[in-house]
């Protein structure tokens, strides 16, 4: 048995993609069948209906962004059923993105990530769907992600932080950038321009017991080939995480500013549009009181250099690596006409008749435009570290301490 604060110092200096396959983690779940699991968990909320997300088989040349989504309530077991009996074959059905607390309390109990080396993990997250339940390509800005597939097959699609993705603040949601290109029903393939070129796709298939390690700031698109559960935990990464919420925050801010007033549109249509359904809700909070206070902690932070970006921490991480490399699994690169033979495949669910979805939305562009060149991780990076670099200066030149 590998110690877990060996495998913890692996995951946390993977800069690229792992499986960890063999890896027995000893989770109550992996003793019950799919079926098992969904009448589990009708007896534990009474056979209640819970609310799932809906989408088409077929999408217009735009990403399957939520706003785009209808809502169902099923039951556990009214899911399983469709699921089998291809009821399913038009759309898909997803209940995701929600917390282990809602299961019944043997089964997230058992739910721990302390065999990989983190104890008393925090939003441990379950996502459930059928087949062609997708997410949008993107990439996380706070932390990295550990991902266990339990039932079903997953597809994933990966790019290195450095890929020529284009960024987009809309749909906005914190600590999420999507990206513009469509990777579920592409019309066209000119979108891409050089990527998957130089070895910077990579694909992945999860099948049941396989861990994914998703390193920090990778571009991923997620879809299930098969009716799929899988849970996953993002680790936090304190000292990128800090700035990374500075960051978060200046975006934040600039959304609001520039949704204040949409009574041009009309019924908040502009706030729907730029907003991913999700953050509609949140509590309105005074950014400006928050701004200096994290920045604050990024200076704090960034004092000493992270542990885990030393040389000698690197190197002990990739020695784990290889020492048990019949668990760890480097994910490697697909090349050019791999990727583009999956996105050939994923074209013939482009129906031109939907891309009235993308003209609605036409007389949003201007505004959606002046947000991704305010947003853009670039010219946020860069006004978070010129902000930085102003607080530092006036510490320096007046003895201030940080409280």
């Amino acid at each position: 048995m590998i110690d877990p604060l060996d495998i913890r110092t692996a995951i946390s200096t993977a800069n690229e993609p792992y499986i960890l396959r063999n890896f027995h983690l000893d989770w109550e779940i992996f003793r019950l069948t799919f079926d098992d699991w969904c009448q589990r968990m009708d007896k534990h909320i009474r056979n209640e209906a819970v609310q799932f997300t809906s989408g088409t088989m077929k999408h217009c040349d735009i990403p399957y962004w939520e706003r785009f989504r209808t809502h169902e309530h099923l039951t556990f077991s009214e899911f399983t059923k469709k699921s089998i009996g291809d009821a399913f074959n038009d759309r898909w059905y997803s209940h995701s993105y929600r917390d282990i607390l809602s299961w019944p309390e043997s089964l997230s109990k058992s739910i721990s990530f302390a065999k990989l080396g983190f104890e008393n993990t925090e939003d441990i997250l379950f996502w459930l769907g059928s087949k062609g339940a997708n997410t949008p390509c993107h990439y996380d800005t706070y932390g990295f992600n550990i991902v266990v597939q339990v039932f079903g097959r997953k597809s994933w699609l990966l790019f290195p932080p450095k890929t020529p993705i284009t960024a987009t603040r809309v749909p906005f949601e914190e600590s999420s950038v999507y990206c513009k290109q469509n990777f579920y029903s592409p019309a066209d393939m000119d979108q891409f321009g050089d990527i998957g070129k130089n070895q910077d796709a990579f694909e992945v298939t999860l099948s049941p017991g396989d861990i994914l390690i998703v390193p920090a700031n990778w571009w991923h698109y997620v879809e299930n080939l098969e009716t799929s559960l899988t849970v996953n935990t993002w680790i936090p990464l304190n000292v990128k995480d800090s700035l990374a919420r500075l960051g978060e925050c200046f975006v934040r801010m600039q959304i609001e500013q520039i949704t204040a007033d949409d009574s041009d549109f009309g019924n908040e249509e502009l706030r729907k549009y730029i907003y991913n359904p999700n953050e509609m809700n949140e509590p309105d909070l005074n950014l400006m009181n928050l701004f200096k206070p994290l920045a604050d902690v990024v200076i704090e932070n960034t004092k000493n250099e992270d542990p885990l970006d030393s040389q000698e921490t690197l190197s002990r991480g990739q020695e784990i690596r290889d020492k048990y490399h019949s668990t760890f699994h480097k994910v490697e690169p697909v090349s050019h006409d791999r990727f583009r033979q999956i996105l050939l495949q994923n074209s013939v669910r482009h129906e031109h008749a939907l891309d009235e979805r993308k003209i609605n939305g036409m007389r949003f562009q201007e505004v959606e435009n002046v947000i991704n060149a305010v947003c853009h991780p670039k010219t946020v990076d860069s006004a978070c570290q010129l902000y930085l670099q102003q607080i530092r200066n006036e510490i320096s030149k007046n003895g201030l301490v940080i409280k």
